[in-house]
């Protein structure tokens, strides 16, 4: 009998004694979601939501009024502090839904939004004149982010103090281990906070934050990647070929993307 011959009589009896073999001896079934949970034993798993609580205020900071909106869990026991920063045109309750993310995941979350950069500017003279270029040009200067982070230091010495002070809602908050968070002109100022700065100038803070979020990463059109090359800061930046600017700031969107290629 040919070798051929021989496979095509042999193959379906193999396969009917597998077959067999298998009908004789079939698996117990093992308790539902058994297989899933063995897979997941390694994977990423997210904290437990923790119930949070939280407040907004109006403060008078150098003059001028400034937006702060606080949460945290309700029983924080050294919890993390992320320094939240809005866009430009955005309220100090901006981003609600990180926020709330962040602080159920166990950390303190800061907004701190100074007024004149919040919803306000669409009252503004330019706003009303449609000239939103030379409104977001003169919110982005350097002059404007030097105040904006003096504003935010002013604002965290007066949560420190309160904490000290035994103020219930800042209780058990880890001061000294501290991220920062920006969107916008939030990020222009979380970047400088995470070490951006042309050459030679000085640092805009006496700390630096541990680790540092940029949505919508700022990118002035004559910036030169070395000030970029000097974050050295544990850094995540987000955007996209989409990553448009309402105030037509930022063009084109791909602008952006110098940031994280000057890194």
């Amino acid at each position: 009998m040919s070798k051929s011959r021989l496979l095509r009589l042999s193959l379906p009896l193999l396969v009917g004694a597998a077959l067999a073999a298998c009908a004789g001896r079939p698996e117990p079934p093992g308790p539902p979601g058994e297989g899933l949970e063995r897979h997941l034993q390694g994977a990423y798993r997210p904290p437990a939501r923790l119930p949070v609580r939280g407040w907004d205020a109006e403060w008078q900071v150098a003059g001028q009024a400034v937006e702060v909106s606080w949460l945290a869990p309700e029983q924080a026991r050294g919890a993390p502090l992320i320094l939240y920063l809005p866009g430009l045109g955005e309220g100090g309750r901006a981003g609600a839904q990180w926020r709330r993310a962040w602080a159920e995941a166990g950390y303190a979350v800061l907004s701190v939004q100074p007024q004149p950069y919040g919803r306000a500017v669409y009252s503004s003279p330019e706003a009303q004149a449609g000239v939103f270029r030379s409104l977001a040009q003169k919110s982005f200067a350097g002059q404007a982010l030097a105040a904006r982070i003096d504003v935010l230091e002013q604002v965290l010495a007066e949560l420190r103090s309160r904490a000290q002070a035994g103020e219930p809602s800042l209780a058990g908050v880890d001061w000294q281990t501290l991220a920062v968070a920006g969107f916008d002109l939030g990020a222009q100022t979380a970047a400088a906070l995470a070490g951006e700065r042309s050459a030679g100038a000085p640092a805009p803070a006496g700390w630096r934050p541990k680790a540092a979020i940029l949505l919508s990463p700022y990118v002035s059109e004559e910036a030169d990647s070395e000030r970029f090359g000097r974050i050295g800061t544990p850094l995540l930046a987000l955007t996209g070929p989409r990553d448009e600017d309402p105030f037509g700031w930022v063009e084109p969107p791909s602008r952006r993307q110098r940031l994280w290629q000057g890194l």
